[in-house]
This record gives structure tokens, sequence and C-alpha cells, in this order.
């Protein structure tokens, strides 16, 4: 049946109480199922000199509405012709790359919205240093770290929430708000991630609250040279099986719905039939051989729930190559 698509109006401020110029708003569905084959769509709009917006087309629903200032256009031109120019950022003091967002919750009926007002807000800068345990220290050249959301916090998910280390070994992330959880990509070779702690207190799976007028300081970010090693072999009734693959993941259900978790791993056979999985922090753990496992589906609570009961149980200990030996399953 015909739906009626309205407008959406309003305006976005700064953190500083001025209209921001320029700043990108989307209409973001909070129900991505939502019956209404229009309702997946995203609107977006984009504020004039006085910080105003219209967004047309949008379908009946309930959305949130998010601003982002990373990238500010200025609006000019002669003789009736509108020109756009982009420009980076810029904060209070004029120094680049400052970011804004903000964000409102909205529900959308069969008639036109006015008066919408977003207002922005910089959130919060996080520092910290890297600490290595064991062995000569490497170069932090390549490596990256980064602050993922753990929820759906509005656009604050938007900034960019990552930095590379100094070669002192130390980074700064800004723009941070709500709950997140540090992750570090490009480690150095025969090193591991063994912790993240702020102040003492270990934030490495829970992760953190963020608030944005409260900086975070003191973040240490801990690595091993004491690198785990689980290996073994998997047989079908009394055969080596070939083709399979084993999910490691701790017997910790709640270390189950921490994203991209330490504590779940997968390994494949090499050409001799044996699977070699690394880099697992210490702790107790359930693995499992099964003849076919969907992609990414060993990240699902539910599926875990279901299969370690057909799991073996082992524990690895920091520095320590585990060997098991383990039988073909059946999902």
């Amino acid at each position: 049946f015909p739906v009626r698509l309205v407008k959406i109006r309003g305006s976005v401020i700064s953190s500083e109480g001025r209209p921001a110029e320029g700043v990108m708003v989307t209409a973001a569905p909070r129900n991505a199922n939502d019956s209404n084959p229009l309702f997946g769509a995203t609107a977006t709009a984009r504020t004039d000199s006085n910080g105003n917006f219209t967004m047309t087309g949008v379908a009946p629903g309930d959305y949130t509405l998010n601003a982002r200032t990373s990238q500010i256009f200025t609006s000019g031109g002669e003789g009736g012709n509108m020109t756009f120019t982009m420009m980076r950022s810029t904060g209070p003091g004029g120094s680049e790359g400052s970011q804004e967002a903000g964000a409102v919750p909205v529900t959308v009926g069969g008639d036109d919205m006015s008066n919408v007002i977003i207002v922005t807000t910089k959130g919060a800068t996080a520092t910290g240093r890297v600490v290595f345990e064991g062995g000569s220290k490497p170069t932090t050249n390549s490596m990256r770290i980064s602050a993922a959301a753990t929820e759906d916090t509005g656009p604050m998910t938007l900034i960019s929430g990552s930095s590379t280390f100094t070669p002192e070994g130390t980074f700064e992330i800004k723009g941070l708000t709500g709950a997140r959880v540090f992750r570090v990509t490009n480690i150095p070779a025969g090193w591991v991630l063994k912790a993240i702690k702020v102040n003492g207190t270990d934030i490495t799976d829970n992760g953190i609250e963020i608030k944005s007028s409260e900086p975070v300081s003191g973040v240490e970010v801990i690595l091993t040279s004491k690198v785990t090693e689980v290996k073994g072999a998997v047989k079908a009734g009394n055969d080596p099986a070939l083709d399979y693959t084993v999910v490691i993941f701790s017997d910790e259900p709640e270390k189950w719905r921490v994203p991209t978790s330490r504590h779940i791993a997968t390994g494949r056979p090499n050409q001799q039939g044996q699977f070699v999985v690394k880099n697992l922090p210490a702790g107790s753990y359930y693995a499992i051989a099964l003849e076919y496992i969907p992609q990414g589906e060993w990240n699902d609570p539910e599926v875990l729930e279901r299969l370690k009961s057909k799991a073996t149980s082992f524990s690895v200990a920091e520095g320590e190559v585990k060997t098991l030996d383990l039988k073909l399953e059946g999902m």
C-alpha cells in the first residue's frame, strides 16, 4: 500500500552553542527488521550556513538522527550557483582533526517534522602506553590501537576511535564516549596481547564506560612474549580426519559475548592433518572438531552453548604448548 514519505527539518548546534555548517545528518533505522521495505533506506541531509537541514523522503518508523562534524563544508557562489568546499574540521583553538557528533531519536509518522535539534559533543580523549613483558622491546611503528563501541551508542561510534603508537610507545585516541573495548592490531611477531588496564584495573574483555566530559588516562597495553599454542590431530572414527574446523572457546560464557573476543578461535588442518592455534590468552577452554560450521557461526553464543556438551575441556598456561587429540563431531 502507498506510504507517504515525509520531511524532517531541524538544526545542528555544536558544543560551543554555534550553528554547525556543512554537517552530514543521517537517519539510521533503529529497527533493521521493520516490515516496511522502505524503512531500510538511510536518508541524509547536510546543514546550511545557519546549521539548518531538511531531510526528505523519510518513511514512517523509528530512527536515530546522527550528526557528525568531522568534515565541514562551506557554501558559497555567485549568480545563483551554489558551491561547496570541504575543509578539515577544527576545534575551538583552531587545531586540525577535532571531531564532534550528536544524536537524537525520532519517531516518524505520516506528517512532516520540524524543529528537531541535534547538539554535538567532542567526546573524550584516551591516552596511554604499551608495556612489553619478556624479551627485548620491538618497534611500535606499525602497531595500532582502536576503541570499538560495544553497543550502539549513536553517532560517536562513527568517530574514528583508533590511533597509531608513537616510537616511544604512547598513543592518544580522541572523540570517544559510551561503552568501549580496546583492541590492538599489527602486534610485532612473537608477541601477544596479555591485558589492557586503566590505572591498574583490567578492562581487556569488559571494556570501559567513557563519559564525553572525562578524559581517560593511564591506559596500559600489556604485551607478552610468552605465546600460547594449542595443536593436535583429529580422528574420524579410527582414521585421521583431513578436512575439519576446530573451534576453541572459553569455558566462561560471558566471554562469548565480547566483541571480537580473544577467547574464541578456530583452526584448520595443515597438509599433515594437524591443526595449530596460537595466541589464546591463558585460561580454561572447550575444543571441538567439526565436519562443517558456517563462517562466523562460532561467534554465536547459542551455537557455542550447544557445542560445549560435546567439546573437550582443557586449560593452557601463559607460554604453554598444549597438545589435544579430538574426535570429529557433527553440528
